[in-house]
C-alpha cells in the first residue's frame, strides 16, 4: 500500500506519530466547522452554532477521540501548548470583548473568528503544522472581513467553517 504523503511529499502517517493528537483535533475541527458553514448559511443560528460546534466537537472527542490517539502519547510540552493556547484565548475574548459589543456586530464576528483562529496558531507544538497554518487563514480571512465591508458577514463566517472542516478532515487522516 503506498504511503500517503502531504503537499511536501512528508509521510502523513509519521507526522500524525509526531504529533499524536491531530486526529483529534481534526475530529473536534471538522464538527465546529460543520456547525458555522450551518451558522453561515442560517445567520439567525451565527451566535449558537459556534456553542453548538464546540458542544457537539467535545462530545465526538469524548466518545471517539481515545479511538484516534496514536502513539506516542502527546508530551508534556504539548499538552502545555493546548492548554496556553485555550488560557490565552479565554483572556482574549474577556478583555477585548466588551470593546467590541460597542463597536457592533461586524466587530464582533470578526473578533470572534480573529481569537479563535490565534489561538489555533499556538497550538502548533500539540497538533502540528496543519493546525498552525489553518488558525492562519482564519485570522486572514477574519482580517479580510474587517477590512472589506463588501464581503459579507455570513460570508466570512462560512468560509471561516470551511476552513475549519477543511483542515480538520485532513488532520483526521493521519490515523
Amino acid at each position: 500500500m503506498p504511503k500517503r504523503r502531504d503537499i511536501k511529499g512528508n509521510d502523513i502517517l509519521e507526522l500524525s506519530r509526531q504529533f499524536s493528537m491531530a486526529p483529534i483535533g481534526g475530529l473536534f475541527l471538522a464538527t465546529v466547522g460543520a456547525t458555522l458553514i450551518l451558522g453561515g448559511l442560517l445567520p439567525r443560528m451565527r451566535g449558537r452554532s459556534i456553542w453548538i460546534g464546540f458542544a457537539l466537537g467535545v462530545m465526538a472527542v469524548a466518545l471517539f477521540g481515545g479511538r484516534l490517539l496514536v502513539p506516542p502519547p502527546p508530551t508534556l510540552i504539548q499538552l502545555a501548548s493546548l492548554a496556553l493556547a485555550i488560557a490565552v484565548e479565554v483572556a482574549a475574548f474577556v478583555v477585548l470583548m466588551p470593546r467590541l459589543y460597542r463597536a457592533g456586530e461586524r466587530a464582533v464576528v470578526t473578533g470572534t473568528l480573529a481569537i479563535v483562529g490565534g489561538h489555533f496558531v499556538l497550538m502548533l507544538p500539540a497538533l502540528g503544522p496543519l493546525i498552525a497554518a489553518m488558525g492562519m487563514l482564519c485570522v486572514a480571512n477574519a482580517a479580510l472581513l474587517w477590512l472589506s465591508a463588501r464581503y459579507a458577514l455570513k460570508m466570512g463566517w462560512t468560509a471561516d467553517g470551511a476552513i475549519k472542516l477543511s483542515f480538520g478532515l485532513v488532520m483526521l487522516q493521519g490515523m
